[in-house]
C-alpha cells in the first residue's frame, strides 16, 4: 500500500462526536466540526500547487505578497492552497521550539474553520490575514534566521522507526526524534504516525498547552498540505514538543497513561444527573492537584459519568478560567481543551481518546490554579453560579448588537458574561448569538488568539450541552474583538490588496 493510499485511509476514518445542537449550522462550523478528514480530494490533489504557494509566500517581501496572492486567486488558485501554503511556509520558516512558538502555523486551522462554507470574497480577508501574519512572524524571526533543516541523512531502519520515535520522545531527544519521525513517515501508515504525535502532544502543558494545540492543527490540517508536504508540518510539530533542555514534569501524563493502560471502566447506566456530575467535576478541578485528577476522573467515570458529560464539565471549567481573568494567558484553557477534545473525537484508538480526557482534566486543574492566583475560592468566578443577565438584541447589525452586549468599554467586560448566559439559555438564543459573534470575529478579528479562541469556542459549543455552550459563548464575549475599535494596519493592508485586485 502506498503512502498516499494509507493517508487516504486515515482521512476516511470515522470520527465519533456528539450530535450537533440544532443551531450549529447557523454558526458556519457545523458542517466542519470534525469533517476536514472527510475530504480525501484534498489529499489527492497533489503537492505541486501547495509547494509553489509555500515557496513564493516565503520568498516574496511582505509589501508585495498580498498582491501576489490576489493575482494567483484571480487566476484560479484554490483558497485551500493558500491556507496549505501558509501552513507549510510556517513549518519551514518559523522556529517552533521556543516560548513565542509558531503561531503562524497554529492559526491556519482556525482560519480554515472560520472561512468554511463562505463565498470566495468572504474567505479572502481572513486567508490573506494569515499570509500577512506569517510575514510578520518571518520578519520577527529574521535575526535568528531559523529554517527547518533538511531531513537527517542517517535514519533508523523502517522496522525500528516507531520504537525509536517513542524512545527518543521519552528521553526528550530532538535529533533522534526527528530522524525516527522521517523514517516512520516514509514507511508506515500516516494514521500510525499521527497517533504518536497526538499522544505526545498531550504530555506537557508547558507553554500554555501549545504543544497539544499544534498536534491538533498538524493532524487536522494534513489534507490542506497534501501528502508529500505532511512531513514538514509533522517535523515542525514534533520539534515543538522538545524545547532545548526541557525536561518538564509530566507526572499527570505518566499517571494518565498508567490508568489508560489498565483500561478505564464505564457505566452506561449513569447514576447521577448531568448537572450533578458537572458540579462534582467542577469542584474536583477547583480543589484537586493535577497529578491526582486523572485517578479521580477515572473513578467518577466508573461510578456515574458519561464521557460527553465530563467534556461538558471541562468546557465549563475552561470557560470559568477565561472569565476569571480575561486575557491571552487564561483563554488558552479553552483553546487547549478544544485541542485535546478534538484529538479525542478523531482518535481511532480509544486509548488515545481516554488519554486526552484525563489530561484535559489535569491541565484544567493547573489552568484554574493559575487563574485563581492569590484569591480565596469564595472570591473567584464559579461558572454555574453566574446569574444570567438581560440582553435585548435590538440593534440592526451584528457589530452593533455585540457592541451593545459588551456595554461601555470603560466598564468591566465581565458584565457581558451574564448577558450572554441570559441570551443563550435556549437553543434559539444561542443560535442568534453565535451567529452575531462569528460575524464580528470575521470582520474585526486581528490577532491569532482572537481567531483561535473563536474557532475553539464555536466548535465546542456545537457539540456540547446547552449549559456548556452558553458558558463557552460567555468566555468568548469577554475576550473577543470589540467591533468599535479602530481598524488596524494588518486588516487595512488586506483590504487594500483585495480592492486593488478588482
Amino acid at each position: 500500500m502506498s503512502v498516499r493510499t494509507k493517508a487516504m485511509s486515515y482521512v476516511r476514518s470515522g470520527i465519533e462526536r456528539r450530535a450537533l445542537l440544532s443551531w450549529a449550522a447557523a454558526s458556519g462550523l457545523a458542517a466542519r466540526a470534525g469533517s476536514i478528514f472527510a475530504q480525501p480530494s484534498l489529499l489527492a490533489r497533489g503537492a505541486a500547487g501547495v509547494e509553489q504557494v509555500a515557496t513564493w509566500i516565503i520568498a516574496t517581501p511582505r509589501d508585495r505578497v498580498l498582491a501576489r496572492a490576489m493575482r494567483e486567486v484571480r487566476a484560479g488558485l484554490p483558497p485551500a492552497d493558500l491556507l496549505g501554503g501558509t501552513l507549510v511556509a510556517a513549518a519551514r520558516e518559523i522556529r517552533p521550539n521556543v516560548a513565542s512558538f509558531n503561531h503562524a502555523a497554529l492559526v491556519v486551522a482556525a482560519l480554515e474553520q472560520l472561512t468554511a462554507g463562505l463565498a470566495l470574497e468572504q474567505q479572502l480577508p481572513l486567508i490573506l490575514w494569515g499570509i500577512d501574519n506569517f510575514e510578520d512572524s518571518q520578519e520577527q524571526d529574521r535575526a535568528a534566521d531559523w529554517k527547518l533543516a533538511a531531513p537527517p541523512a542517517k535514519l533508523p531502519v523502517a522496522a525500528e522507526a516507531r520504537a525509536e520515535l517513542i524512545a527518543a520522545l521519552d528521553r526528550w531527544d530532538p535529533e533522534a526524534a526527528d530522524a525516527a519521525l522521517v523514517a516512520m513517515v516514509s514507511s508506515a501508515p500516516l494514521e500510525s504516525v499521527c497517533e504518536i504525535v497526538t499522544g505526545y502532544g498531550m504530555r506537557s502543558r508547558g507553554n500554555s498547552g501549545h504543544k497539544a494545540i499544534y498536534a491538533m492543527v498538524a493532524v487536522r490540517c494534513l489534507p490542506l498540505v497534501s501528502e508529500p508536504l505532511a512531513l514538514d508540518v509533522l517535523r515542525s510539530c514534533v520539534a515543538s514538543f522538545l524545547p532545548e533542555g526541557e525536561k518538564t514534569s509530566v507526572e499527570p501524563f505518566d499517571r494518565s497513561r498508567e490508568l489508560v493502560a489498565r483500561g478505564l471502566k464505564r457505566r452506561s447506566d449513569g447514576t447521577a444527573s448531568d448537572a450533578g456530575v458537572e458540579r462534582e467535576v467542577l469542584a474536583l478541578l477547583r480543589e484537586g492537584k493535577s497529578a491526582e485528577v486523572p485517578q479521580a476522573l477515572a473513578e467518577v467515570m466508573a461510578g456515574k459519568a458519561s464521557v460527553p458529560t465530563l467534556w461538558d464539565a471541562f468546557v465549563m471549567m475552561a470557560s470559568e478560567v477565561a472569565l476569571e481573568s480575561p486575557g491571552i494567558g487564561p483563554l488558552h484553557a479553552l483553546t487547549a481543551t478544544n485541542a485535546l477534545h478534538c484529538m479525542a473525537r478523531r482518535a481511532r484508538d480509544p486509548r488515545i481518546a481516554d488519554l486526552a480526557l484525563l489530561q484535559a482534566g489535569a491541565w484544567l486543574c493547573e489552568f484554574r490554579a493559575t487563574a485563581r492566583g492569590s484569591k480565596t475560592e469564595k472570591d473567584c468566578v464559579h461558572i454555574e453560579s453566574l446569574a444570567p443577565g438581560t440582553f435585548e438584541a435590538s440593534a440592526p447589525t451584528a457589530a452593533e448588537r455585540i457592541a451593545q452586549l459588551l456595554g461601555d468599554p470603560a466598564e468591566f467586560r465581565g458584565l457581558a458574561a451574564g448577558r450572554v448566559l441570559g441570551a443563550s439559555r435556549s437553543q434559539t438564543g444561542a443560535k442568534a448569538l453565535a451567529q452575531d459573534m462569528l460575524g464580528v470575529v470575521r470582520a474585526s478579528g486581528d490577532s491569532v488568539h482572537e481567531f483561535k479562541l473563536a474557532a475553539a469556542v464555536l466548535e465546542e459549543a456545537n457539540g456540547s450541552s446547552t449549559r456548556a455552550a452558553s458558558s463557552a459563548l460567555a468566555a468568548l464575549a469577554v475576550n473577543m474583538p470589540d467591533p468599535r475599535r479602530v481598524t488596524r494596519e494588518n486588516r487595512l493592508r488586506v483590504e487594500d490588496a483585495i480592492a486593488m485586485s478588482r
